[in-house]
């Protein structure tokens, strides 16, 4: 990222990032013009440092930090309404995109005025996969009995797929023609034949939404292989990193969606769960928090900190419900929506809050499982009225009253507002604030380093350099003292931790013949589905997801969520803040020392040296907040990784049996690949929790070393600054006797603010 030449002085005031880019050329151009030739001829290896330095925090900033929310919720939750409504333009239609049409919806912040649509279309071979799906499914099988609902339904989605992309319809009889053989739409043809991607600049918002457009009606032939669309333009409230993913209904049964959906679910940091006041958190939703493990796969992976509660149509209430809330039959309507609002927010803290009782439930880790039902109480919970915001604003075309007058009662000024919180804290204001330190940091030192130069040859200090350079002994002593006790905890810890996952892992080969059990209520056509496609399936009938992979995990998933929040959190935690602790009471008795040592060894200058060691003290907790974060971030990644690679191990095994059982056909095929699954399932689960208990060792034992190595990093960052402090100490500056080189370079130092 550069800094736009025309971008006006209040809108680098105000954006970290443009701060920090400012200051990064300011300093860089005095360093240029004032310190370059002096340091080439006097400190050559210093001035490969600061450059090096330079070239660091230029490439933080050309890769600033990002914020990914992944929005999710039941179809007809007012997603798009309320997408709208935030980006300040009708960018998504409303009311017509059907489930089978909608799409995954990134949309993201440029500066440039134009707008970008980038479509991800699939794959031929994803297309020719979809119709052997289907050919499969029309395959003769059980009598339908009571369950020819599901069957039909199912076979309809397809269908509409298929005949959606031919253009024509397909006989409702067999024998089907070769439909790999049947001649494709010139636009069908052209998207299959290309990258898999369009991408199209607009001038203008409408020009941009007409061809959007083109993707989400009915008629359209492409819509069935749309798998992603990223939308990129001026959207203010995106500013500072903010990634808006607008993910398919919860009951979306368009498959080639439903791993992009989860990948993103997977990734995102923050999760944004809409719901519509009018049901609370509805079935749907309560499905796939608790039945889909969504709930449980943000608690292992570290992002449930990061959910928030987004109740739509806030003004969605009948005007007789104001007995019910104890308001007066002739109340206003928007002291009603208020008190309605309070109500389901109450209501939907507390299903979240029992929800997350159920999962943490009662066991050893009492503090962690306290400190996570905190957080079900604190998450942040909204209530807005997309549509009544629209109408105020003028945005689309909408003419109902909704009763409510002024954007602050529709509560998405709210929304707007948690979303600059986000950007500031978690996005580019964090990469511009850290940016903007280091070049700060990197100023001092070059300015304590000239001064130094110019105090060069007084007894003062020359004393005090050799007495301060028994103190940084003294501090690098007592930093590899608390790394070592802390590369001690980390093994103890990672060892207790696996010792308490052994009996799990044999308690959980035992836990999946119940899980194959659970199978036969599954109805064949759709089990037939699942087996075609790998063990993950969403069905057209309920949206529910289907996961065979993860439900032979489940019995050792199922345990895991408070253990692997207290190691990961909680212990890792722990130890990280106890190395931080004892580093800054290193740091803190090297600064007393050092100021004593300075005061006794004379001088002209004694404020100079409580400059410096204040300058240490900063830089010193700057890197230590650095390093918590950096810690943080892999240790996420990493429990991230781990918990979303158990369902593969157990794919990679269960293939062969998905491969037997699609070839099943006719009377009692249900069975026969229940037989298939069930065989493999109980024969490999010895070794696919041997599998995962091999990876779980391997990468607890490769995230323990990745810690240490950052620990060390710290240690050596104190250990350096302080080296720093004893090779520039000044206690004796003549002012009259510097060099004008350096009265140049003094002089001259930029204030940065």
């Amino acid at each position: 990222m550069t800094e736009p030449a025309t971008t006006p002085a209040h809108a680098r005031a105000s954006d970290p990032v443009l701060r920090a880019h400012a200051s990064l050329t300011a300093l860089s151009t005095w360093m240029e013009a004032r310190v370059k030739h002096v340091a080439l001829t006097q400190a050559p290896s210093e001035w490969q440092r600061w450059q090096a330095e330079l070239q660091s925090i230029r490439a933080i900033l050309h890769r600033p930090q990002s914020v990914r929310i992944a929005m999710v919720g039941t179809t007809g939750a007012g997603k798009s309404t309320f997408l709208n409504a935030l980006l300040g333009q009708q960018v998504l239609p409303v009311g017509v995109m059907a489930p089978v049409t909608a799409f995954v919806t990134l949309v993201r912040h440029h500066a440039d005025p134009a707008y970008r649509i980038e479509v991800d279309f699939a794959s031929r071979a994803e297309w020719a996969a979809d119709i052997d799906r289907f050919l499969q499914a029309i395959a003769p099988g059980e009598d339908e009995g009571d369950g020819e609902g599901v069957m039909k339904r199912m076979l309809n989605a397809m269908r509409k797929r298929i005949e959606a992309v031919l253009g024509n319809k397909l006989p409702d009889e067999m024998p089907m023609p070769d439909l790999h053989r049947l001649t494709l739409p010139p636009s069908v043809e052209q998207v299959l034949s290309g990258s898999g991607k369009d991408s199209r600049t607009f001038d203008d918002a409408k020009a941009m939404q007409a061809h959007l457009k083109t993707f989400i009606h009915g008629d359209s032939a492409l819509w069935p292989l749309v798998k992603q669309v990223t939308i990129t333009g001026p959207y203010d409230c995106l500013r500072g990193g903010i990634e808006l993913v607008d993910l398919p209904g919860t009951n979306d049964p368009n498959e080639a969606r439903v791993e992009v959906t989860r990948e993103f679910l997977r990734s995102a940091p923050f999760v944004w769960l809409m719901f519509p006041m009018v049901r609370g958190l509805t079935q749907d939703i309560q499905t796939l928090l608790h039945k889909e493990k969504l709930l449980r796969s943000l608690v292992l992976s570290g992002s449930y900190r990061a959910l928030s509660l987004i109740g739509t149509k806030a003004d969605d209430i009948d005007t007789a419900a104001a007995e019910q809330f104890g308001l007066p039959e002739d109340c206003e309507l928007s002291e009603l929506i208020q008190t309605y609002q309070q109500h389901a927010i109450g209501n939907a803290r507390k299903q979240l809050e029992d929800m997350v009782g159920d999962l943490v439930g009662i066991g050893e880790y009492a503090d962690t499982a306290r400190q996570m039902n905190d957080l079900a109480r604190q998450a942040p919970i909204f209530t807005v009225s997309s549509a009544a915001y629209n109408r105020i604003n003028k945005i689309g075309p909408g003419r109902r009253d909704y009763g409510l007058d002024h954007s602050d009662e529709t509560g998405i000024p709210d929304v707007l507002n948690h979303l600059r919180t986000l950007a500031d804290e978690a996005g580019q204001g964090l990469t511009g604030r850290t940016a903007l330190k280091r070049v700060e940091h990197l100023r001092d030192e070059m300015a304590l380093f000239f001064r130094s130069r110019a105090a060069q040859g007084s007894p003062a200090v020359t004393r005090a350099r050799a007495a301060l350079q028994e103190e940084v002994t003294r501090l690098v002593e007592r930093s590899q003292e608390a790394l070592g006790i802390a590369q001690m905890q980390l093994d103890e810890k990672r060892t207790a931790f696996i010792g308490r996952m052994d009996p799990l892992f044999r308690d959980s080969v035992r836990g999946v013949r119940r899980t194959c059990q659970g199978w036969q209520q599954i109805h064949w056509a759709t089990l037939r589905a699942i087996v075609a496609r790998d063990g993950l399936y969403k069905s057209p009938s309920n949206g529910r997801v289907y996961d065979l992979n993860g439900d032979v995990t489940d019995p050792l998933i199922d345990h895991l969520p408070v253990a692997w929040e207290h190691y990961f959190t909680t212990e890792l935690g722990a130890i990280r803040d106890e190395l931080a602790l004892l580093l800054t009471h290193a740091a803190a008795e090297f600064c007393f020392r050092a100021g004593k040592l300075a005061q006794a060894s004379g001088g002209k200058s004694p404020a100079l040296v409580q400059q410096q060691l204040a300058a240490f003290r900063k830089r010193v907790k700057f890197e230590k907040q650095e390093s918590a974060r950096r810690v943080t971030g892999e240790v996420n990644d990493r429990r991230r990784t781990l918990a979303y690679g158990m369902s593969n191990a157990a794919k990679e095994h269960m293939l062969p049996a998905y491969e037997r059982a699609s070839r099943e056909s006719g009377r009692g095929v249900k069975g026969r690949m229940l037989e298939h699954l069930a065989t493999t399932a109980q024969q490999t689960a010895p070794i696919i929790f041997e599998t995962i208990q091999q990876d779980l060792t391997e990468a607890l034992t490769g995230l323990e070393a990745l810690i240490n190595r950052l620990f060390d990093e710290l240690a050596a960052a104190t250990q350096g600054q302080a080296e720093l402090v004893a090779q520039n100490v000044t206690l004796d500056l003549d002012e009259a006797a510097i060099a004008p080189e350096i009265r140049q370079i003094l002089d001259s130092v930029p204030d940065l603010t």
